[in-house]
This record gives C-alpha cells, structure tokens and sequence, in this order.
C-alpha cells in the first residue's frame, strides 16, 4: 500500500518514464524515511527504454528485539548470502550489495545481531 505522501504526490495521469527532478526527489527522500534515489538502468523492464531514476522503497524484514542476537545474525547472513536467488526472482534486487545494507536506514533501528553482519560484510 502506498505511504500517504506518495498517494498525496502521485499524478493523475499516466505516469512519466522519465526521472523525476532531481531536488525533488532528494527532498522527498530525505523527508521519507525508508525512501532512497535509486537509478533502474534501461532494458530493467520490458517498457523501460531508458535509464530513470525513482525513489525506490528499502526492503526491510522486521523482528522482535527479544529475538537472540545470534539467530538474526544468522537470518541476515542467509538472506544476504542468498541474494542471487532473489535477484533471479525479480531484477528489482539488483540493488541488495554491502553498499545499500543500511542506506537510508540509521544504525540504531537494527537489530543488534543484523548489525553484527551488516558491520562485518561493509568492513566497519
């Protein structure tokens, strides 16, 4: 279901497959938590016949902080590990790289044991 903002913002009429302005949609970003700029390269989709650039919705799985550190670490690591899969599944997860584990998302919303790994796989 769409968040309200982007209901508020979504046009009447057919949608553009151009990018939208850059300072808008860095705007909107910023003020949209969960929400980054994301380029789709051209050829992403059947009717995308050049390269556009959408804010894109940050996949995120939601646990319990009760979950045992160890058990998340191990969930992200599989989730992480396994990417290719989805990626297979749906060209959209293209963008699931060590790069774009937290982008968007500050640090102190992750589970510890998520944390553990994404720190490990981004070197920090």
């Amino acid at each position: 279901m769409p968040a309200p903002a982007s209901r508020r913002s979504a046009p009447k009429t057919r949608p553009s497959k151009s990018s939208p302005r850059e300072d808008l949609l860095a705007k909107f970003c910023q003020q949209s938590r969960g929400y980054i700029p994301y380029p789709l390269p051209a050829g992403l989709y059947k009717s995308l016949t050049k390269p556009v650039t959408i804010a894109a919705g940050i996949t995120i799985i939601i646990t319990n902080r009760d979950l045992p550190d160890e058990f998340v670490y191990k969930m992200t690591k599989a989730f992480y590990d396994n990417r290719k899969q989805l990626q297979e599944l749906d060209k959209a997860y293209n963008y699931i790289n060590k790069e774009n584990l937290t982008r968007g998302i500050p640090d102190e919303l992750f589970h510890p044991g998520a944390l553990k790994f994404i720190r490990e796989v981004q070197g920090r």
